[in-house]
């Protein structure tokens, strides 16, 4: 499930608790720590620099990663983020 506005609300959501806005490429590595720090799970600066456009993609981001950031934003998986938002 890849919905292109609760993708963007998600980007929104992560960057506002991570106190981070507005965002630009030498912050991914920060957002990389705090989100391991908040999750205890690995997600690398160059995927967080694709999802937010400062890398050239031909992919949506996976669902691992939309997992991850939905952790980080409180919701236990990316489908109920996409239930409850």
């Amino acid at each position: 499930m890849y919905l292109e506005e609760k993708i963007e609300l998600l980007k929104k959501q992560v960057l506002i608790n991570a106190d981070i806005f507005p965002a630009i490429e030498a912050d991914m590595e920060a957002l990389t720590d705090k989100i391991r720090q908040v999750t205890r799970k690995e997600l690398s600066p160059i995927s967080l620099c694709k999802l937010y456009g400062f890398k050239e993609t031909k992919f949506k981001p996976s669902l691992h990663t939309l997992n991850v950031l939905s952790n980080f934003c409180g919701y236990k998986s990316w489908k109920k983020f996409c239930e409850l938002t």
